[in-house]
This record gives structure tokens, C-alpha cells and sequence, in this order.
């Protein structure tokens, strides 16, 4: 649903987006990054990180989708622990973070745990400049509605 919706919406360039996979401590990705299809691991993980080419202006991104409930600070703080580990936030590159099927104050502990680590890792005008760029939103739900009687009254072509 979202990613049709970036499709639609001209951000997202459907030929020109692919899964991140960080290199492990014991192991490497081969082949090229950008035709990595998704794994198992990739799609049961807390979150999946896309990488994409902005259709409009060409450049990088990166879009976190969070599968987790975020009902802690701590979860988040963990987070973005690991978007730092994986050299992410470095980039300069913007970071969105869609909330899949998250509690209604994940958007606000987020923003705690932004604060909070740069209190842990020292607050600088660089560090929140790339924290401020990791932005987050909930994924509208979609459910489909119809009225049974139209469906009903359908003729078969």
C-alpha cells in the first residue's frame, strides 16, 4: 500500500528502489546492492530499510518501515543505535520511518529518543542535524469497502 502509493504520488521511481542490507560482522552481501531482492530475514525483521532515487529530484533516500509497536523510548533509542551502526545516519541522505502497526505514541517516543541519544552521545549541531532528518508517520490503513448489493447485482460479462 505505501510503496503503491509513493509510486503514485511520483516520489518513488519503481525501476530505481532497492532493500539495504548492512554488512554483518561474520558476512558480506554479494553482488550488486541495488538488485538485491527481499529475503525472509529482510521481511520478518522490526523494520525493512528501502532505498530509493527520488523520481523527481534524483536523489538518495531512504524509507525505514517499522513493524514494531514503539512503546518505548528505549526501543527507539535502540533504533537509531543500529541506523548509526549501519552508517546510515552519516549519509546526509533523509530518512523517513513509516510506522506499519504501531501504538499511538511511537511518534512521540521517537522524538524523546532522538533526544535522548544525543544526550547519551553529546549534544553537537552536527549529531541533530542528522537526527533531524530520520522523520516518521503512520501508514494510513486502507480496508476495503463495498456494498454487497452492488457486488450482487454485477452481470457477468
Amino acid at each position: 500500500n505505501s510503496m503503491y502509493h509513493y509510486t503514485g504520488d511520483g516520489r518513488l521511481n519503481k525501476d530505481k528502489y532497492s532493500f539495504f542490507y548492512p554488512d554483518l560482522v561474520m558476512s558480506r552481501t554479494f553482488g550488486e546492492q541495488s538488485s538485491q531482492p527481499a529475503t525472509i530475514e529482510a521481511l520478518t525483521s522490526p523494520w525493512i530499510i528501502v532505498k530509493y532515487i527520488h523520481a523527481e529530484d534524483g536523489n538518495e533516500c531512504y524509507i525505514v518501515y517499522y513493524n514494531k509497536q514503539g512503546s518505548t523510548v528505549d526501543e527507539f533509542i535502540y533504533f537509531i543505535d543500529a541506523l548509526s551502526h549501519y552508517q546510515l545516519l552519516l549519509t546526509e541522505k533523509p530518512i523517513e520511518v513509516r510506522f506499519t502497526n504501531s501504538c499511538p505514541e511511537a511518534p512521540n517516543n521517537l522524538y524523546k529518543a532522538k533526544i535522548e541519544y544525543m544526550n547519551m552521545w553529546g549534544s553537537d549541531e552536527s549529531r541533530e542535524k542528522r537526527l533531524n532528518r530520520v522523520t516518521c508517520e503512520r501508514i494510513p490503513r486502507v480496508l476495503a469497502n463495498y456494498c454487497p448489493m452492488e457486488v450482487g447485482m454485477r452481470e457477468d460479462d
